[in-house]
């Protein structure tokens, strides 16, 4: 049996190793719960970094029965800070998706937003795809949902049947496990089974870019892979049709904009702008929070083969997302 002490050492080793990896995880999104048997249910803290784990306090512990009660009564969304077993943690903020961590009835529960994952996930077809790759793994397919408890009462309709790995659709992957080495297995399972190749990059122009942006608002991006969102222009006619999941909406807003010769960039306010077949352009302050969803959505965009029958999340569902007091304090954290 793992002590109190040497499970919470673990999940924090699990924890770093995962956030680091930006395959796996990017800047704040997702996040690591573990219950231990006195009652408490230890889950990341909204807005932290997982890759943080083994430099900064970023879990907190809840007691399980007033959640559950909380639950019950459909205010985990807001109520969740009210169950805090320790008022020394009292400056964090539970996760938004304790409920979902809540509900999953194993010891550790993982929730990355692995790039494979929303790769496949992104298809209306996504449950023929996965279930084709990960043939003998107990998985539940969930529906889109905003993020909270609409998630949290869509995976409670697929829990009948007991799963260990949940998909969720335009969103990313849920792993339960009986310990954090088994946790972490099934993670890097999941992931070499569902590999998908790189198309590779297109390079950017980027003197043209610098020269445009010259005494404007407007950086070139820290990391240059962001920039093969607009120098392949098939990935660039991808983006620009909207968002195809959650973090990507809340840090960024809807679909990529297009750069034309109409925009003031000394007055413009866009996160980034796209300069199709040429490269990316990032507004100076841009949170590095925000830069990594451009990572992320570089890396998807580079695993995306076709671009029939993928489902993008309406103007209703960008809208929960952007008015959700919840999204609006993480992506506080994160300037």
């Amino acid at each position: 049996m793992v002590s109190k002490l040497n499970l919470h050492s673990e999940i924090s080793k699990l924890s770093a190793k995962l956030g680091s990896d930006l395959n796996l995880i990017q800047g704040a999104g997702g996040n690591i719960s573990w219950k231990e048997d006195n009652g408490i249910m230890w889950i990341k803290a909204s807005g932290t970094w997982l890759a943080q784990a083994m430099e900064k306090n970023i879990f907190v512990p809840l007691k399980i029965d007033i959640l559950k009660q909380q639950l019950s009564d459909n205010t985990i969304d807001t109520d969740a800070a009210k169950a805090l077993a320790d008022e020394s943690y009292s400056s964090l903020r539970p996760s938004i998706e304790t409920s979902l961590h809540l509900v999953m009835p194993h010891k550790v529960v993982v929730h990355i937003h692995s790039i494979n994952t929303i790769a496949y996930a992104i298809y209306k077809n996504f449950e023929q795809k996965f279930s084709a790759l990960l043939k003998g793994y107990n998985i539940a397919f969930v529906k889109y949902a905003r993020p909270g408890l609409p998630l949290t009462k869509e995976i409670e309709k697929t829990l009948h049947t007991k799963p260990d790995i949940l998909i969720l659709e335009n969103h990313g992957i849920v792993i339960g496990a009986d310990s954090a080495k088994d946790a972490e297995k099934l993670v890097h399972e999941i992931e070499e089974k569902i590999f998908l190749m790189d198309k590779g990059i297109i390079m950017p122009d980027i003197q043209y870019i610098k020269n445009l942006i010259q005494n404007s608002n407007y950086r070139l991006p820290k990391y240059n892979e962001i920039h093969n969102i607009a120098s392949d222009e098939f990935n660039l006619g991808i983006a620009a049709k909207g968002a195809l999941y959650p973090d990507h909406v809340v840090f960024l807003g809807s679909g990529i904009k297009l750069y034309n010769d109409s925009v003031n960039l000394t007055s413009a306010s866009a996160p980034c702008y796209a300069i199709s077949g040429k490269g990316m352009i990032v507004r100076n302050d841009l949170s590095i929070g925000a830069e990594l969803m451009l990572v992320a959505l570089s890396r998807v965009l580079n695993k995306i083969h076709s671009s029939e029958g993928l489902k993008y999340l309406t103007k209703d569902q960008e809208d929960e997302l952007l008015n959700w007091d919840a999204e609006k304090y993480r992506q506080s954290l994160n300037k």
